[in-house]
């Protein structure tokens, strides 16, 4: 790929995403109290943040940058299709413009392998460590959140165990999987029970995040267990196209729930 390709891609990726800061940071109401000065600007930090990791050539920066940008995909469509006509605007303008910057960054930076270098499965490796990024970020964010305004800490924890999974992933120890696929379980068992207090959008998105990288790693459990090396050839065209189609997907259900019907799309 050549270099003035790779950095106009990353100048649309980068450009995306600080939208996406300068647009929250629009939408929020003005904070009086210290703490909520905080939360707010940690929260359009974010953004702003990938904005710069994207031109980075490591893994964990680049890894960082998708999942934040994955994450406001996800929450901005949530928003898109059940806040209200004018949170609806909102939610569709960050998940267009979280679409554009996963689309426009692509596998830039990514080829980098550096400590990063499986034998196998790399693919749905990058792919498992995205979505556990990402569920990681809007978990840490909505504890500390609660740590703020409603004084409850230990939503924190849950946060730290998935953060550790994903260094364990990031580092290839089998630890990481392990951990991984257990902090899921528990999103899944803490918000089936209402023990983690998720208003009912986010519940159905944690839910359905933590079920699909469950699934995820089965291929390799099925390599290991039956001895076989799988072709990295095999499914290259799909495993390609197949993100292009999702993220295009979800951004114009995200679009067409925001100004077809008004944010009201579906009332959870």
């Amino acid at each position: 790929m050549r270099p003035t390709f790779v950095t106009a891609r990353r100048v649309i990726a980068s450009l995306a995403s600080l939208a996406i800061g300068v647009r929250l940071y629009e939408s929020m109401p003005h904070a009086s109290e210290l703490r909520e000065q905080l939360f707010g600007g940690a929260t359009v930090a974010v953004p702003i943040a990938a904005a710069g990791l994207v031109w980075i050539d490591r893994i964990p920066t680049q890894l960082l940058a998708r999942g934040a940008w994955w994450s406001m995909l996800l929450i901005g469509t949530l928003i898109a299709i059940s806040g209200g006509h004018r949170d609806g605007i909102m939610g569709a303008t960050i998940a267009m413009c979280s679409a554009t910057a996963l689309l426009a960054s692509g596998g830039v930076g990514l080829a980098s392998r550096g400590r990063f270098a499986p034998v196998a499965f790399r693919g749905t490796l990058l792919l498992s460590l995205v979505l556990a990024i990402a569920d990681t970020g809007a978990i840490s964010w909505f504890s500390t959140g609660l740590a703020t305004f409603d004084h409850t800490y230990w939503p924190i924890a849950l946060a730290i165990v998935m953060a550790i999974g994903v260094i364990g992933l990031v580092r290839l120890r089998t630890w990481g999987l392990i951990m991984n696929v257990l902090a899921n379980v528990a999103v899944m068992a803490l918000i089936l029970t209402h023990t983690l207090p998720l208003p009912s959008p986010l519940r159905e998105l944690f839910l359905g995040s933590a079920a699909v990288q469950l699934v995820i790693p089965l291929p390799m459990l099925a390599a290991v267990v039956r001895g076989r090396t799988p072709d990295p050839d095999a499914w290259r065209r799909t495993k390609r196209i197949a993100p292009v189609v999702i993220i295009v997907a979800i951004a114009v259900f995200a679009a067409y729930g925001a100004f077809a019907c008004r944010g009201h799309l579906i009332d959870f």
